[in-house]
């Protein structure tokens, strides 16, 4: 299964219409923790049927790509 290291909101759109087409994904994160008491989200990994996508959060500048893929609820996560 190939993977993808997806650190642009314009790859993170060009992903979005193949995950939204996934009946079901899996979801794994990483956080920052250092010099901080609250985590921040740097890592997610979404997998499909077909790809592995590794998404570094931190350089992503529209959150909202990822609301659109985590809060669909035809796709079972």
């Amino acid at each position: 299964m190939p993977n993808f290291l997806v650190n642009t909101d314009k790859k993170l759109q060009n992903i979005i219409p193949e995950i939204k087409s996934s009946s079901i994904i899996g979801l794994d994160t990483e956080f920052i923790r250092e010099s901080t008491y609250f985590p921040k989200l740097a890592l997610l990994q979404i997998a499909t049927t077909n790809y592995n996508y590794c998404i570094d959060v931190i350089n992503i500048t529209d959150k909202n790509l990822l609301s659109d893929i985590l809060l669909d609820n035809q796709v079972i996560k």
